[in-house]
This record gives C-alpha cells, structure tokens and sequence, in this order.
C-alpha cells in the first residue's frame, strides 16, 4: 500500500546534508478522505523508531534503498516552527550527495509512505475545514537555471479539496523572463524553464506562502488505526495531501 502524506514540506536544516520533514500529521483529512488521531499516529512513529528500519528510504516508491538514512525521527511540540500542525511525526534525514542534489532542484518536494499490512479503518462522521479559495506567493525558484523569483499565486479546490489545475502569474521580479507555471498539485509547481517553486499551504514564510479560506462541512472520515510503516519514499509530489482540517469528530455510533 503506497499513501501521499498529509504534511511533507521539505525544510533544510543548519546542518549540511540534512532536512527536516514532516512525515504525517494528526488531524489532516486526505483527498482519499483518510486521516489520524495523534495517539495513533505517535504509535506509528515509536514503531518505526523501534523497527530500526532507519535506512529504508528510496525514491518514487522503487523500494531501492538510496543510502540516505533517517537520523532523528520524533513527534513535534507545540510551538515548533518547521512544523504548524503539533504532534507531527517529523523526522531529519541525512542525505546522499545525489538526494542533496535532487532536493536543490526540485526533484525531491516531500515524502510518501509505504506499508505491508494493511491498516485498521474506522469511518466517523467529522466536521471539517475545506479549503475552498488560496492566494499568496510561491516560494523562491529551485536550482540555477535562473534569477531566484516567485510567482503571484491564486488557487481554487474542488468539493474534494483537489486543486483545480491553474496557472501562476508572471515573475513578481522585473530582472527575470516573463513565464508563468502550471499548478496541478499542492507540493510545488510544474517545471518551466527548467525550475519550478514549492507552494507553502500552511504558512511557515509570511513572504512565501499561500493563505487559505475554508469552509466547512461534515464528511465521513476514515481513520487509521495500527498503522505499521515499512518504507519511507523521497518524491516530487506529494499529490494526495490538501489541507482539509478535521475539526471535531463524532463517534458516538
């Protein structure tokens, strides 16, 4: 079972050759319409540390192991500010120079998971924030094939809270090439001009990110219980994560 996490954002780290990643969030409804509570998702994390499967890493779900290896792996506090959602299982992974190379560019944007045994599903009812309209900046251009920038930035989501595909505005900076980027994923923009620019949904650069107004509604919600995570995947797009935000749940029945 391969799953797009809920709330990867690549951060570097002080540290060369490390990142920090939010591996999954607690409270964070899916375009699959899945999510998890926070003690189910600290269980997961204690599992995985106590596993010792620190370097199945690989990329793209090949189930290749890239020699990039998890070297810190925890559940985020409040206050935390790489991480807006607390209670995060975050995790700082010690790159290859390859993986380095690839995050520079843009052709790593985030993580996704995959398991073997298939978790338990419970569905509740759940009042639920949907994201309805964003506007804001992407973040800076990835790589070197041109002047850093960033692009004026307004999307609109479906009733499943998917992007409805859009396309950027041209460069905020009067020094770069007039282009524009087409959006079709939450991670970052499509490549042009041999760059592209991840998008910040849950603002942590008040510059660079993307506000969102949400509506709100209630959905049947499927959480995850006895989540066992057996690979963790570098990848370009963490397509199935939006920001649908789990606000009270009913399980009464």
């Amino acid at each position: 079972m391969i799953k797009a996490d809920t709330s990867s954002r690549i951060i570097p780290s002080r540290r060369k050759g490390l990142i920090d990643v939010g591996v999954y969030s607690p409270w964070r409804v899916d375009t699959q319409g899945e999510a998890i509570l926070p003690e189910e998702l600290e269980a997961t994390a204690h599992d995985f540390n106590a596993s010792g499967r620190f370097d199945r890493i690989d990329q793209e779900h090949n189930n290749i192991l890239t020699g990039c290896r998890v070297a810190e792996s925890f559940i985020s506090q409040e206050g935390d500010v790489r991480f807006p959602v607390s209670g995060t299982w975050g995790v700082t992974i010690q790159l290859t120079l390859e993986a380095e190379a690839d995050v520079e560019s843009g052709k790593i944007n985030g993580l996704s998971l995959q398991w073997k045994k298939p978790p338990i599903k419970r569905t509740y009812p759940t009042f639920v924030a949907t994201p309805v309209f964003g506007e804001g900046i992407s973040e800076l251009s990835l790589g070197t094939t041109i002047e850093p920038h960033s692009h004026p930035v307004q999307l609109r989501f479906d009733e499943n809270g998917r992007i409805v595909p859009v396309i950027t505005g041209p460069p905020i900076e009067s020094n770069v090439f007039f282009h524009v980027h087409e959006i079709v994923l939450s991670t970052s923009t499509e490549t042009t001009m041999g760059h592209a620019h991840r998008l910040d949904l849950e603002p942590n650069d008040p510059d660079h990110s993307i506000q969102i107004a949400y509506d709100q509604k209630i959905m049947l919600v499927t959480y995850l219980f006895d989540l066992r995570v057996d690979w963790i995947s570098l990848v370009e797009h963490g397509a199935n994560w939006m920001p649908l935000n789990a606000l009270k749940i009913d399980r009464s029945n």
